[in-house]
């Protein structure tokens, strides 16, 4: 629902002055819904090493006020000591904070709070746990199984990336 206006008239009178003026009057959604994480846990996995400001996921939240969304922020409570990982306040992206080689695991806390809490000054947040697995990179060149062949089409054995690679031969 939109925050309605409200215009009201108000006449002021004595025995012998009147007088008239308009006031508008715009009524702001009370903050009575605290946000909600819209999963109970998250789990990302990524391979080593992660390079600086790789993007891990995304935590997203709700609210049932009204505008609530952009007052929304997000912030990692625990499990970051390192300080591998930060997190985007208003859109909930996690990414790494700097180059990282290692393989591992990470559990973090990450908490959404909404605008200013209720009218008595308390916060309204919500927590979920987010799991983060960081596993060994393929840093092995690859290897040709038929080096003496001319023109070959080659099997490629493995693969670790999003994106395959176009390999094109040419041997003369």
């Amino acid at each position: 629902m939109k925050s309605p206006f409200l215009t009201l008239g108000i006449r002021a009178k004595d025995s012998e002055h009147h007088g008239f003026t308009t006031v508008h009057v715009s009524v702001r959604d009370l903050n009575d819904n605290w946000p909600k994480m819209l999963e109970k846990s998250y789990q990302g996995t990524v391979y080593a090493p992660l390079y600086f400001m790789q993007e891990i996921l995304k935590v997203r939240a709700e609210g049932g006020d009204e505008d609530e969304t952009d007052e929304m922020r997000f912030e990692i409570q625990s499990g970051n000591d390192l300080g591998v990982f930060d997190i985007e306040p208003r859109t909930g992206v996690i990414r790494a904070t700097r180059a990282h080689e290692d393989a591992g695991e990470f559990q973090l806390i990450v908490q959404v709070t909404d605008r200013k809490g209720d009218m008595s000054g308390n916060d309204h947040y919500d927590r979920t746990g987010i799991r983060i697995r960081i596993l060994p990179g393929n840093f092995r060149k690859p290897e040709f199984k038929f080096p003496n062949r001319v023109n070959s089409t080659l099997p490629v054995l493995e693969v670790r990336r999003r994106h395959p690679i176009p390999i094109v031969l040419n041997t003369k």
